[in-house]
């Protein structure tokens, strides 16, 4: 097995990895939002934290992934069957996941210096959390365009091979 494969398949890992456990943490924020009381916002601000640490884990090693290796994928997608693997869905991607982390520093952020205010007005802490579940719905639409890019890339990989 070459060292390009290897290496490749190893930064996806832990990309994955890092995404997912960012959906997990925002998912673990949403279900402390919607029971908070004063001794559940230490646990709200983790896990906001944990998100945002972990996007940009995966920001860091889905953009080594990006320089190192993605020059030579995308000329395969594009002229695959499923070109628009790269043209819509990674597109798309590349500029969810430039706002993403800053979506989720400012969530953390809040909740750190301000958090005892969602405590007290309904009305904020009903905006912040379609902020936080708004977050969690583009955490798992970014699986789901990973996903989509993969299948691109497989689908002209099979296209190539002549099965």
């Amino acid at each position: 097995m070459s060292f390009f494969l290897v290496a490749s398949q190893i930064l996806v890992f832990f990309h994955i990895a890092f995404g997912e456990f960012a959906a997990a943490s925002l998912l673990w924020a949403t279900k402390e939002l919607i029971y908070l009381k004063k001794d559940r916002l230490i646990w709200l601000r983790r896990t906001l934290w944990a998100a945002f640490l972990s996007v940009m884990m995966a920001w860091a090693v889905g953009g080594t992934y990006y320089l190192l290796f993605y020059p030579q994928v995308k000329p395969v997608i594009k002229e695959g069957p499923e070109a628009w693997g790269h043209s819509i869905v990674m597109e798309s991607k590349e500029h969810i996941f430039l706002f993403l982390p800053v979506l989720l520093f400012l969530l953390a952020l809040f909740v750190q210096r301000h958090g005892e205010l969602l405590l007290d007005n309904p009305l904020l802490k009903r905006r912040f959390l379609y902020a936080t579940l708004g977050s969690t719905v583009l955490i798992f639409s970014m699986a789901i365009m990973g996903y989509l890019i993969t299948w691109s890339a497989r689908s002209a990989l099979w296209l190539n091979s002549g099965l």
